[in-house]
């Protein structure tokens, strides 16, 4: 990351190694960690809808399920018509009924205000 030309350059490789890394704690079951490196690779890059699927999909694996709809909303603020978050969206709109949790309405919970890092990350 140190031999980045610039500040922007720096920026888009540490986003691009925390999402690589996030989709690997994934894959490993490691999904506190998923978390926390997807909401770093957000960061340096709020833009990155994949980004947002891999938190929400490990906010959902952990049983975080407001955070991770707040995640599918943030993400699909972003690309709206994005069918695999849309599908973890409803995914975890289901858990969070289920588990007595009611809703959670678009700009509500820790993930879509950039509040409650900490929560969703475990510290």
């Amino acid at each position: 990351v140190a031999a980045a030309a610039d500040g922007s350059d720096a920026a888009a490789l540490r986003a691009t190694l925390y999402s690589n890394r996030a989709q690997a704690a994934l894959h490993l079951g490691f999904h506190r960690a998923a978390a926390r490196d997807a909401a770093a690779a957000l960061s340096q890059r709020p833009a990155d809808v994949k980004c947002w699927h891999r938190l929400a999909t490990a906010l959902l694996a952990v049983e975080d399920h407001g955070l991770a709809l707040a995640a599918c909303l943030r993400g699909l603020a972003v690309e709206p018509e994005h069918k695999p978050l849309r599908k973890l969206e409803l995914e975890a709109q289901r858990a969070q009924i289920a588990a007595g949790g009611g809703s959670v309405a678009a700009g509500e919970g820790g993930a879509a205000t950039g509040e409650g890092d900490a929560a969703a990350t475990g510290e």
